[in-house]
């Protein structure tokens, strides 16, 4: 199986190359056992051929713009072409795009779109042994040192990421503290809060009254985990993987994990389940409702998302990216490297190309000004 169009090729019709080279395979003796396939004009152009089942496939949800218009309208794609001029930055906007939609009910298609994703990054990636062991190490360092980063940020605006700076007098305290919009911030986290708390997976009938007790302020950092299924030749294995350079933020001792402990915990109280779930709207509301936080932290290179898991109904969850991503190998890899450590555990590694691909938003900022004036003046800018 070829292209046909590719430099130097010998036919200048797909019908001709493929005769050609059945002829070449009768002559040898592989026919019928063999035979010639020719994409005309090339495998990307049929990737990216006008049949709604390669949006589809690729994330891009019932509704949304034409794929094609899109990626027109952002420079990846002439119209007098029949391929994008860059396949893969083609491919990657329809997943970027989906991540933006807040839509709860795409969570299939961004399951796929994720997938999808990944699985073309993998396609790049060495994963021998060798390479493998030297992304973990590369990994772990990084972790190790944003995850320091990340402390050190959130401790310095600790101040302002306590409940009572948002919530004022409707947080439980001796001492009267007025701030101005905490009614309606009070509002906006009750109805969060009873939305949640009265649904499926906690069925409590009790909702959110002011003044409300706050047990912990201190924000914690906890790497995102979640199962897979690793398949092979040899069958199937659930697998714990982490994403190291993801983490779920919660105020100390009311994290994801605490909350997953007392729902498998048949003797339950209640108000455990209370308290720890309004503590996880808690630290979601205070990022949500202070936007200039979320900017400062992005400036740093740490994105905050709410995101919404199945295994919590509409519970908002906070968690903390960073520039650089991770990835996860084939699932042939992961299955012989669970083997060979006997753990049923595995850490997804660094996208070593993101390292090159950061980008600086403040500079970015200060050359759109500065072209927006004169664009001469960009280049001496830029060598400043």
């Amino acid at each position: 199986m070829l292209d046909r169009a590719w430099e130097g090729a010998p036919a200048s019709s797909g019908s001709e190359l493929e005769s050609t080279l059945e002829t070449s395979l009768e002559r040898v003796g592989l026919l019928p056992w063999a035979r010639a396939i020719v994409i005309d004009p090339e495998l990307e152009a049929w990737v990216f051929s006008d049949s709604q089942n390669v949006a589809l496939s690729l994330g891009w949800l019932q509704g949304m713009p034409d794929l094609r218009e899109a990626l027109v309208s952002r420079g990846l794609w002439n119209r007098e072409q029949t391929k994008p001029a860059d396949p893969k930055a083609a491919l990657i906007v329809p997943v970027r795009d989906i991540f933006d939609t807040p839509d709860t009910q795409s969570l299939d298609c961004k399951e796929r779109a994720l997938s999808f994703q990944k699985g073309f990054e993998n396609m790049e990636m060495d994963f021998s042994t060798r390479r493998l062991l030297l992304l973990r190490r590369l990994t772990r360092a990084v972790s190790e040192s944003l995850r320091g980063q990340v402390r050190g940020y959130l401790g310095t605006l600790a101040p302002i990421l306590r409940p009572r700076t948002v919530f004022g007098e409707h947080v439980q305290s001796n001492v009267k503290e007025v701030v101005r919009g905490s009614e309606k911030a009070f509002k906006d986290l009750q109805a969060v809060f009873d939305g949640a708390i009265r649904e499926k997976p906690f069925n409590l009938q009790k909702g959110l009254t002011a003044p409300f007790e706050v047990e912990s302020t201190a924000i914690e950092t906890t790497p995102f985990e979640y199962r897979h299924v690793a398949r092979d030749s040899t069958g199937s294995k659930s697998i714990q993987v982490t994403s190291p350079l993801k983490w779920v933020l919660s105020y100390s001792g009311f994290g994801v994990n605490r909350l997953r402990d007392l729902l498998a915990d048949r003797n339950r109280t209640a108000d455990e389940v209370f308290k720890t779930v309004l503590h996880l709207a808690l630290v979601n509301s205070v990022f949500v409702l202070q936007p200039h936080v979320v900017e400062l932290m992005s400036a740093l290179h740490f994105t905050v998302t709410t995101e919404k898991w199945p295994e919590f109904g509409s519970l908002p969850i906070t968690c903390l990216t960073t520039s650089v991503s991770t990835v996860r190998p084939p699932d042939d890899v992961i299955i012989e490297s669970t083997e060979i450590s006997g753990s049923d555990v595995f850490e997804e590694v660094i996208n070593t190309a993101d390292l090159a691909n950061i980008a600086d938003p403040y500079r970015d900022k200060l050359h759109d000004i500065a072209a927006a004036h004169d664009p001469n003046l960009v280049p001496k800018l830029t060598v400043a």
